[in-house]
């Protein structure tokens, strides 16, 4: 069987869960309201208590890639090109251009990422730096 995962830059991923919850979620105004610094900060700590918080997105992505997957592909790639490679792989040849339709997108925000925001993401998400190379 043919398995493949999709990881996140995990400084990219937060950026946009961040974005998601200040434009969709169904988070108290007090936390969307709140600036990337102190959101992450505020999620880490609400995720210390309880791994499923924001519907376990927090959760550190070498939790999904288990030992048995074949490719793992970087989001930063393209997700056209991940399919079209994946449907190579599985020997399938479409003809044309393999193009995703892009729903749910949010309006383009410019987020302030701190020299301390990143620590704090590369110290929490560290397995997944180092397994995936970021």
């Amino acid at each position: 069987m043919y398995t493949f995962a999709i990881v996140r830059d995990p400084v990219q991923r937060l950026v946009s869960e961040y974005k998601w919850a200040i434009e969709k979620s169904t988070l108290p105004p007090q936390v969307r309201q709140l600036g990337f610094s102190d959101f992450i900060r505020h999620m880490f700590a609400a995720y210390a208590q309880d791994e499923n918080v924001l519907a376990g997105h927090l959760k550190p992505q070498y939790r999904f890639v288990g030992k048995g997957v074949a490719r793992i592909f970087r989001y930063e790639t393209g997700l056209d090109r991940i399919i079209r490679q994946v449907l190579d792989d599985v020997g399938l040849k479409p003809e044309g251009d393999v193009k995703l339709p892009v729903i749910n997108k949010g309006a383009p925000v410019s987020i302030a990422v701190t020299d301390d925001d990143i620590a704090l993401i590369r110290q929490t998400y560290e397995q997944d730096f180092k397994l995936f190379g970021y």
